[in-house]
């Protein structure tokens, strides 16, 4: 993905330094969220792993079928778990801070807004 199409506009480079800098800005306010953040899965290789799964062959007939059905709504059940846990860190710790003015920044709001 972003090592082949890295952003090369300039506008978002800058609102995503603005963010980083903000971040690391805020490193003692942030570190309750942090602390919640640790504690989700890896949701990267979660949907990795679902993917992975959607495209298995079923050369091994009915069986093989089963067992990849089943871990795909294991893989799929732990990742839905894991984005909720993600939104409600991000509801919990990053929109109070928003609000109270101490995290600025167009790309930080949209991570609490309700479209996202």
């Amino acid at each position: 993905g972003w090592l082949c199409r890295p952003l090369v506009d300039v506008a978002a480079i800058e609102a995503r330094q603005e963010a980083i800098d903000c971040l690391i800005d805020a490193e003692r306010e942030l570190r309750p969220c942090r602390a919640s953040l640790r504690r989700l899965p890896d949701l990267e290789r979660l949907l990795a792993r679902i993917h992975a799964l959607s495209i298995a062959r079923a050369d091994d007939g009915a069986t093989f079928y089963a067992n990849v059905a089943a871990a795909r709504v294991r893989e799929l059940v732990a990742t839905l778990r894991g984005l909720r846990d993600l939104d409600a860190a991000v509801r919990e710790h990053l929109a109070p801070l928003l609000d109270a003015g101490e995290l600025r920044g167009p790309l930080l709001a949209h991570c609490c807004s309700p479209d996202v």
